[in-house]
């Protein structure tokens, strides 16, 4: 048998026995059975390096260096160990820790497995069989690179863990693992790192390796209850855990102990605290003394709190409030003293943010514009406002702890109403604004609007109650509401609109100006849209925004259609800034009085004209009868010498001349005798439309002949009428003759319209043409005597003047409409008269 066979045998046992120990200690806990498997895989390793020195051959030498090369899993089990001890584990992740740990070790054993990329083939050496070296340079290095790394970062994380451990126990259980760690690693970095590098076979050492640090972390485990619950490891868990700061001080006055409460209270590290003076740390100033808390405390282990402010590492003042205790050993000696410190710097910002807040918000009650009051749930005042105070007229101290109804601020009308706000709040429902007389301290009264809600503090419900005094409000609404009811019920139509000429306002008398119907129809329209024309609107704008204001006539369109005159009156509303905001007008219906007026103006002119024929026809009948007697001479003479048989050719054509314009000048004179005597009508019960129909007939040659149109609306229902039947028909001759020459003239052809109907109880005959029509200025004076439009020797000017007379003597009335290119009519009004009816007219006319 090897001798060196033992070294490896005894490292199996001890493996063993290791994993045994500790996997029993704990059988739960993850520290434990990690360890476990790393001294079960030393043991295994520990049988391969057996099997492999005790070996006979290369085939039985193959086989357990074939077996050994899961020896990679070593360093993966140690990582994953460390990380368990400092609590990464789940900060790591099982995914991670599968993937980052124990996947490169599944690889590289595989290969070594599989090929001799990573160990070479079995040497047979002095001391029996080992592991050969790789032909191959990479892939070994890889691998113990790998491994190196592992145990590196293993020994890393181990120490940190040591040096940041301020427990005890946990600095004792991070020295064992620390400590078992280094032996593996030294191993592997001297057999499998060093010496290669010298060319020095040597024995294999990694199952010793293994099983000595195995052990010695297993004895530590076994020793001290490493990873298991005890009252110690409780203890010093709770002490490092728990939040406030803890100090263990000796009686010398030196840090004994910190927990990592104290460490990140002030500051230090932990080398930096432990064994230094109290009194060299921090500035204990107002903190109890040793003699004092026992002297204070003789019976308790436990003394008052005191607030003191300390000074930290980083200049940082920090409150705390600080508690001592003495420690005794089991005989009453006193050990030291134990210091629990709880940082209250932020508690005393919240207080102090909090006295400010309370601070600030009775800056902003007693500033606030509304009086706001709190009352308990039976009416009692808890607390209210400067504005309140002021509001009833009582101090602050008068109205706490009184009831509203005590005080008397409620008049009796309105206790029913208050009381019922009151159960309405209790029950949380938000009241509506509702309004109240309030009764002062000096008795006057005012007008409140009040909101009450229910609100719940930790000691007490209340109710909020939010008012103010809208006795000026009040006043002003009333005047307001005052001035728009006169407003809407003013005798003037009145509108308002806005700067884009939409209306906002109308009233009642604006309403019926317009025909009635509803608001909303008018409402938010443009107020030109109501006009019969849109034209001027802009200069009318541009005047008002210039003078602020305007007047004049307008005609408007009713709702119905129809259309009005109207007389407008408007100015511009201005803001405080003198900005223009709006629009107001007032409306006048001025359609009556317009007609009227134009009645006036027309029987003016009637009466006037009615005088100027009077006067003129009476010129005429005297130069009529003294004209008549010469030109009947002139025209004798003329005829005696036409008919002489001795004149010349050219004698006998003058003669012809002189009696052909006697003759002329004697038909002038009778029109003026017809002119001058206007005989009284001969009236008989004639129909008017037969009338039309006959002076058409007369005129129906010329008409045709001059492409001259007919459109007959003659009413059938037309009633009959007392009237002259020859006299009318040469007024209406005329009319047809004028029409039918104005639209030759103008367009060589034409069109006229004949209507008849009955209108006023009235018989109308509209004659209208499409001829040039007649000019204003010539309008006013077409039915004057002598007035014509044609040229010399075509017109005496009388036509339209006896045509007036005629419907004069007949009680009617004739009058002519134009406008300039879209030709002319006339009307004649007759009345309707039956025989009975004409005789007293002809007897009042003469």
């Amino acid at each position: 048998m090897n001798v060196l066979a033992l070294v490896p045998l005894a490292s199996l046992v001890i493996c063993l026995v290791a994993g045994i120990l500790v996997y029993h200690q704990n059988r739960r806990g993850l520290p434990n059975r990690i360890l476990t498997l790393y001294c079960f895989l030393g043991a295994y390793y520990g049988l391969v390096e057996f099997g492999l020195l005790q070996a006979h051959g290369y085939d039985e030498a193959f086989f357990w260096r074939q077996a050994g090369a899961i020896w990679l899993f070593a360093p993966s089990l140690l990582l994953h160990f460390v990380l368990s001890l400092t609590g990464k584990t789940k900060r790591f992740g099982y995914v991670r820790t599968a993937v980052v740990i124990y996947l490169p070790a599944f690889v590289f054993s595989l290969v070594d497995l599989t090929t001799n990329l990573v160990l070479g083939e079995p040497e047979k050496l002095v001391w029996g069989w080992t592991y050969g070296v790789s032909e191959y340079i990479l892939v070994p290095a890889l691998a113990f690179f790998w491994a190196v790394v592992m145990g590196v970062v293993s020994l890393y994380l181990c120490w940190r863990y040591y040096r940041s451990a301020t427990e005890r126990q946990t600095r004792r259980n991070a020295g064992y693992v620390l400590r078992g760690l280094a032996l593996p690693l030294i191993a592997l970095l001297l057999v499998d790192g060093l010496l290669p590098e010298f060319e020095i076979r040597s024995p294999e050492l990694a199952s010793i390796a293994l099983a000595i640090g195995g052990s010695y972390i297993a004895y530590g485990v076994i020793r001290h209850n490493l990873f298991a619950l005890t009252p110690e490891t409780a203890a010093d868990s709770i002490i490092a855990t728990m939040s406030d700061a803890l100090l263990l001080v000796d009686n010398e006055g030196r840090v004994v102990m910190a927990n990592q409460a104290a460490l990140d209270l002030l500051g230090y590290d932990y080398a930096e605290l432990v064994h230094q003076k109290l009194s060299d740390i921090f500035n204990m100033d107002g903190v109890t003394g040793h003699e004092d808390a026992e002297r204070k405390h003789p019976a308790t282990h436990f003394g008052e709190s005191e607030e003191v402010t300390i000074t930290a590492k980083d200049g940082w003042l920090v409150s705390l409030s600080v508690s001592t205790s003495p420690v005794r050993d089991a005989w009453g000696g006193k050990l030291g003293e134990v210091y629990v410190c709880r940082d209250i710097t932020e508690q005393r910002m919240v207080q102090e943010a909090l006295r400010e807040s309370e601070e600030r918000l009775r800056i902003l009650l007693d500033n606030a514009p509304e009086a706001i009051t709190a009352y308990d749930f039976q009416g009692c005042i808890t607390d209210c406002n400067r504005r309140a105070e002021i509001l009833v007229g009582y101090s602050r101290d008068e109205l706490i702890g009184r009831s509203v109804f005590e005080l008397g601020v409620i008049p009796e009308g309105y206790v029913p109403r208050t009381v019922k706000a009151l159960a309405k709040a209790t029950e949380g429902v938000e009241t509506v604004p509702f309004e109240f007389e309030l009764v002062r301290k000096d008795g006057s009264q005012i007008t409140v609007e009040a909101t009450t809600i229910a609100v719940e503090r930790t000691s007490q419900q209340e109710v909020i109650c939010i008012a103010k005094d809208i006795t000026d409000r009040k006043r002003m609404e009333e005047d307001l509401l005052l001035k728009e009811m006169a407003m809407e019920n003013a005798v003037s139509a009145i509108a308002m609109s806005d700067m884009e000429g939409n209306v906002t306002y109308l009233n009642r008398a604006c309403m019926r100006l317009w025909g009635g119907g509803n608001k909303e129809e008018i409402l938010g329209k443009q107020y030109w849209k109501m006009l019969k024309s849109v034209e001027g609107v802009e200069a009318i704008a541009e005047a008002m925004l210039e003078k602020k204001h305007w007047e004049g006539e307008l005609v408007a369109r009713k709702r119905d259609g129809q259309e009005i005159q109207i007389q407008v009156n408007a100015s511009i509303v201005e803001d405080d800034q003198g900005n223009p905001i709006q629009t107001i007008s007032s409306f006048m219906d001025i359609t009556e009085h317009k007609q009227a007026e134009e009645e006036k103006n027309r029987m003016e002119r009637q009466l006037q004209l009615a005088g100027r024929l009077a006067a003129v026809g009476e010129l005429a009948a005297g130069v009529a009868h003294e004209l008549n007697n010469p030109l009947a001479a002139v025209q004798a003479f003329a005829q005696y010498l036409v008919d002489k048989k001795d004149l010349d050719d050219d004698t006998r054509d003058d003669v012809q001349t002189i009696y052909r314009e006697s003759q002329r000048a004697s038909r002038i004179t009778s029109n003026l005798l017809s002119f001058a005597r206007r005989h009284r009508p001969e009236r008989s019960m004639i129909s008017i439309n037969e009338v039309v129909q006959k002076s058409l007939e007369l005129n129906s040659y010329r008409m045709r002949v001059n492409q001259i149109e007919v459109v007959e609306k003659l009413d059938p229902e037309l009633p009959m009428t007392m009237a002259d039947y020859h006299q009318l028909e040469q007024v209406f001759v005329n009319l047809i003759a004028n029409s039918e020459q104005a639209m030759t003239e103008a367009h060589g052809k034409g069109m006229l319209q004949i209507s008849t109907f009955v209108a006023d109880n009235m018989i109308r005959v509209v004659f209208t043409d499409n001829g040039p029509g007649i000019p204003e200025d010539n309008l006013k004076q077409i039915f004057d005597p002598f007035f014509t439009t044609k040229e010399v020797g075509k017109g005496t000017g009388l036509g339209l003047s006896i045509c007036f007379g005629i419907v004069q003597e007949h009680g009617g009335r004739i009058y002519a409409e134009s406008t300039p290119g879209q030709g002319a009519t006339f009307t004649i009004e007759l009345p309707i008269l039956s025989e009975r009816q004409a005789l007293e007219v002809d007897k009042h006319t003469s």
